[in-house]
């Protein structure tokens, strides 16, 4: 079962087992060729990469840093996932 970061109690499903997820929004900035995180269900997250497995590398680490300073008992990467939304423009 997985539960949304940022939905009420989030934290407590964390410690009850459930995997966590957020959403992210990602883009492509054609001008510096790089993709971007444009919208995300962690607010402060914001990180960039040259190709799609970059980004989603760089952003799993921001995400879990970002969870951490919320809470450092959720400390398991694996129960963490992203779901992307990819928008070429």
């Amino acid at each position: 079962m997985k539960y949304r970061v940022g939905l009420p109690l989030w934290r407590l499903a964390y410690r009850l087992g459930m995997t966590l997820y957020y959403r992210a929004v990602i883009r492509k900035d054609r001008s510096d060729n790089v993709f971007y995180v444009a919208s995300s269900d962690i607010l402060a997250l914001s990180t960039e990469g040259r190709t799609i497995e970059e980004l989603e590398a760089n952003m799993s680490d921001c995400a879990m840093l970002l969870i951490q300073d919320e809470d450092p008992a959720l400390n398991d990467p694996k129960r963490v996932v992203c779901k992307l939304d990819l928008k070429l423009s």
